[in-house]
């Protein structure tokens, strides 16, 4: 069975930092060499940027910021600032 999409809430939750980063790698790998979409919810945003190429941003059920392109230097900073930000909607142009 090849699913094209791959669903996953929380998959970081109570992880230790190593076998965070195994799973940062093999989620990139399925992604990668499979095809397969991934689709998941964090609350950890540090993780969005090992991930993430596009991001949906909620807050109490309503999408809130949309933002697409791979995350990682100062892209990373503003995502993190996103979510220390408490006036919603906000809209960062990084």
């Amino acid at each position: 069975m090849k699913p094209k999409v791959l669903v996953l809430d929380e998959p970081f939750n109570a992880l230790d930092p190593r076998a965070a980063s195994h799973l940062v790698h093999m989620l990139n790998d399925i992604n990668k060499t499979l095809g397969i979409t991934l689709i998941f919810t964090l609350h950890d945003m540090d993780i969005v940027p090992l991930l993430a190429d596009k991001v949906y941003l909620m807050n109490q059920g309503e999408m809130v910021l949309a933002a697409w392109g791979r995350f990682s230097g100062k892209k990373r900073s503003c995502v993190s600032l996103i979510c220390d930000c408490r006036g919603w909607p906000i809209w960062l142009n990084c």
